[in-house]
């Protein structure tokens, strides 16, 4: 079992010398890029905060949990690693089998433990390969993690700033600065990855469909992205779909020029939009037994049973049907418990605790832009597209996660690839209530200053 005593001064040397690397090769890009595109002085801080959460993860499971995913998936990739050294050709055939093994290598069933689910065996595989390269040492291994982690999160925040290229630093916090994204989203573990992947899909999603630039690059990031989500936990991608097209919708609307036409065809394309969704998503559902509509209902119950039985965090929504009626019913639930919850009431922990302030905040905070802005904030996210995907995406995967968890342990790690999404739609509407707010008590001082400027005029 990998533990804090299989840990040793060599590991801490390692990593320094990869860190040392690493670094070098951050500053050749950040000085190659910074001229032309001013974010990349961003970069080094992005580096930092994804190399603090990374150790920050490896150390909390080894030190203090002693077990977990993330030790279960080193081992088994450290295993994989070592049918390399045995017989390449051998690690070839398992690199690319699915869970049904070619009956020669059977065996490996019996020597890695996640190997029976067909996304915890690809996720064994990806960290199989990078395992070559930290030369089978788990440090090392969540130093690269957190690194490809920082590639996503990366284009993730290039993403939003083809939109709103003046918010960088607005954007850099809720890209980068979310306590829970900083710890679930840089160790070694399904969540990073996928996290990363959705920060490309996204990136080169707004590339093509949004900015027209269909390159082969953007085209099979795109592809790739895809693959590998869908490998992996599919229903991020899944959620996403409808969200890039609605997205879409809203951004072409701004070319029809009569504002009474596009104000009349607005509800029209939006319904079109969803009715699309609607029809492509589950197409693409069927194709996973997994995410098949007839197994649903079994794999909520499922999934209610197990995380209630963790105790300690769980947390009820009092589903008793499963109709579709009755889910639809529990969406503000089931937004209120991703996003706001566990409440500081709720804290059971250290890292629950982190959560909970993280929440407050962002509780805190949404309150003050739906007194400050009430109506309004509705017009300026459906003025802009990037914060109609936000919100999207905010709603229908948010309601995925806080619906399904039922255990604030793992929805903290479920819910991370929304969470810059939600960030920036808050931190953006607050920051708008913020500039306009002093924008209006400077127009009033000016007022109350004109009435003493007419009478010494008149004297």
């Amino acid at each position: 079992m990998l533990s804090h005593r299989n840990f040793d001064s060599t590991d801490i040397l390692f990593s320094l010398v990869y860190l040392v690397i690493i670094f070098i090769i951050a500053n050749f890009i950040r000085g190659f890029n910074i001229k032309k595109r001013p974010e990349y002085a961003y970069l080094f801080k992005a580096m930092g905060i994804k190399i603090f959460g990374s150790m920050a993860f490896a150390f909390v499971y080894l030190f203090y949990y002693g077990d977990g995913d993330t030790v279960y998936y080193f081992e088994g990739a450290s295993t994989l690693t070592n049918y390399i050294y045995k017989d390449p050709f051998q690690y070839i055939r398992l690199l690319f089998s699915s869970t049904e093994f070619p009956y020669d290598l059977n065996h490996v069933h019996s020597e890695i433990l996640f190997s029976n689910s067909g996304e915890e065996w690809f996720m064994v595989k990806i960290v199989s390969i990078l395992n070559i390269v930290a030369f089978d040492r788990y440090f090392i291994n969540s130093i690269i993690i957190s690194m490809v982690s920082l590639w996503g999160s990366w284009r993730m925040f290039q993403g939003f700033l083809m939109f709103e290229p003046k918010y960088k630093n607005l954007t850099f916090w809720a890209v980068f600065g979310v306590p829970s994204v900083i710890f679930w989203g840089s160790g070694l573990l399904k969540d990073t990855i996928t996290f990363a992947f959705l920060g490309v899909f996204f990136y080169h999603s707004m590339k093509v469909f949004f900015k027209y630039q269909f390159k082969a690059k953007s085209i099979f990031a795109i592809t790739f992205s895809m693959f590998i989500i869908f490998n992996i936990k599919a229903y991020i991608i899944l959620s996403f779909l409808p969200v890039l097209l609605i997205g879409w919708i809203v951004y072409n609307r701004k070319s029809i020029k009569s504002t009474f036409i596009r104000n009349i065809i607005t509800p029209f394309l939006l319904i079109s939009g969803i009715g699309a969704a609607v029809v492509i998503v589950p197409t693409i559902a069927q194709s996973s037994d997994k995410y098949k509509f007839e197994n649903l209902e079994s794999r909520l119950k499922g999934f209610h049973s197990w995380h209630s039985s963790l105790g300690g965090s769980s947390y009820d929504l009092h589903v008793t049907d499963y109709s579709v009626p009755s889910i639809l019913a529990k969406i503000p639930a089931s937004l209120n418990v991703t996003f706001y919850r566990p409440y500081v009431t709720e804290i059971r922990n250290a890292v629950s605790a982190i959560g909970a302030l993280e929440s407050l905040l962002f509780l805190v905070l949404s309150i003050i832009i739906l007194i400050r802005l009430r109506l309004k904030l509705l017009v300026i996210i459906f003025d802009s597209p990037i914060l109609i995907i936000a919100l999207f995406y905010c709603i229908i995967f948010g309601f995925a996660v806080g619906f399904t968890s039922y255990n604030f342990g793992a929805l903290a790690r479920y819910k991370i690839p929304t969470m810059p999404f939600f960030a920036y739609l808050v931190l953006y509407l607050f920051n708008y209530y913020r500039i306009h707010r002093f924008d209006k008590a400077e127009e009033r001082e000016r007022s109350m200053e004109r009435p003493a400027e007419i009478k010494q005029a008149k004297d």
